[in-house]
């Protein structure tokens, strides 16, 4: 009996040290399971008590990083906050704090070295000395790989450098350079564009190697260039970026590749490029991989729509669309013929500059089965009827004078921009969404 009352008292023991163990892991459990409705009624409240700005605001904002050591939000919070301030020893001594919390060893390596990489762009970008800040931000380039800042943080500080405020002192500065090359490709199109184009961001890459505005001007080119141009366009951006950083050579050859897929003429094999680009991120958004695939996630929907709308023949349709002559349209009556749609408008300089060469290709090929539909996004009927006659414009024009963002078709078909040029072939298929550049040679070739 006496061992038996023994066994029971070990056995009871053990049931309250389990019951203690379990109620240290719930006690703990809310300092790692991070809650953001939680963590946004914390920092409304610190709003409210503190005034912005004061050590006792940081002070008190800095302790749901102490009790959210793993989730990248709450430092987001504090840093968000030290960008505003304009004390600098204040902006040090939150620098310092921030430090020392994400040094800790509970801290995730990879939030450490983020929060580290955080902390010393926000120094370099504080620098009130234009050219001092510039200097730092280089010098911040050139450490960043090696102390294993995060490939998405370099890039911040590329993008930062491609902003106006932050030049060096060279001649001439890449802000009138940039200005100078968008005054020449304003008064040009077509080939002339693509031409003046590639050598205008090639002499601004080779001039300022770690802007990212070049490198996205040349990958312009690239999208509306033939296969041939495109490649070697895409081969000199990357030896090109290579040279300039690892990050940025990094950075680039994601972009090619998600360029590459939205133009695969296979649209079945881009658009599964584009799945395995798109993979699921984590939620601290450490990595330049994350970035991409976020890009990647928006262009695979795009590319589903437009595989969606190439997968059957075109059928746009208006409300009673009668053309600004009083011609009745009808799309789908006009099967046998190559269709060009061109959503466009008057107010729109590139789509005005191509109206002498849709005007050349439409004389040239309308009696072998060429027409053109014209959708204005213009809300003033007058200045668009003014600036057809006034051009002798023979094709049709549907307007509706609800402007550009509230057209009911730029809505469907997601036309978030003019111009946009729809090529549409002899069986009411849509063939091609950016036939802007090399009109004449893709009509000839549909009216074979």
């Amino acid at each position: 009996m006496k061992l038996f009352f023994t066994i029971l008292c070990v056995l009871f023991s053990q049931v309250l040290v389990c019951a203690q163990s379990d109620k240290g892991v719930a006690d703990a459990k809310p300092r790692f399971e991070f809650s953001y409705e939680v963590f946004s009624t914390k920092i409304e409240d610190i709003r409210n008590k503190y005034k912005e700005g004061t050590k006792e605001f940081f002070e008190a904002l800095l302790e749901p990083v102490k009790d959210y050591p793993r989730n990248m939000e709450p430092y987001h919070t504090v840093l968000n906050y030290a960008s505003r301030i304009s004390d600098d020893s204040l902006r040090n001594w939150v620098h310092k704090e921030l430090l020392k919390l994400a040094n800790k060893e509970i801290v995730p390596i990879f939030i450490t070295f983020r929060i580290r990489g955080m902390v010393e762009l926000q120094k370099a970008v504080a620098i009130p000395n234009p050219k001092e800040r510039y200097t730092a931000l280089e010098k911040f380039l050139e450490i960043g790989s090696k102390v294993y800042y995060p490939d998405s943080i370099i890039i911040e500080a590329l993008k930062k450098l491609d902003q106006p405020e932050y030049e060096r002192d060279s001649k001439p500065s890449y802000q009138e350079a940039s200005n100078k090359l968008q005054v020449k490709l304003r008064n040009a199109f077509g080939l002339e564009w693509l031409k003046i184009a590639e050598a205008g961001y090639l002499q601004l890459i080779q001039d300022h190697p770690r802007r990212l505005g070049p490198y996205r001007g040349l990958l312009r080119v690239a999208k509306f260039s033939d296969d041939s141009k495109r490649y070697k366009i895409y081969q000199n951006l990357l030896n090109i970026g290579d040279k300039a950083h690892p990050v940025l050579a990094r950075y680039l050859k994601g972009l090619v590749e998600l360029q590459k897929a939205m133009l695969n003429p296979n649209k079945i094999e881009g658009y599964r490029t584009l799945e395995i680009l798109s993979l699921p991120y984590d939620t601290y958004g450490t990595t330049l991989v994350d970035e991409l695939s976020r890009s990647a996630s928006v262009s695979r929907r795009q590319l589903k729509f437009e595989m969606d709308l190439i997968s059957k023949p075109l059928d746009i349709k208006f409300d009673n669309f009668e053309a600004l002559d009083g011609r009745k349209v009808d799309l789908s009556k006009m099967k046998g013929k190559v269709v060009l749609i061109n959503f466009w408008a008057v107010w729109c300089h590139p789509c005005v500059k191509n109206i002498p060469n849709i005007k050349k290709v439409y004389d040239k090929y309308h009696k072998s089965g060429f027409e053109v539909v014209g959708i204005s996004r213009d809300r003033s009927r007058e200045r668009l009827e003014s600036f057809v006659n006034k051009n002798n414009l023979d094709w049709p024009q549907f307007f509706d004078g609800k402007g550009d963002m509230e057209d009911h078709l730029a809505k469907k078909y997601k036309i978030y921009g003019v111009p946009e040029y729809w090529l549409v072939d002899k069986e009411g298929y849509l063939v091609n969404m950016r036939a802007g550049y090399d009109l004449e040679e893709k009509v000839e070739k549909l009216l074979r």
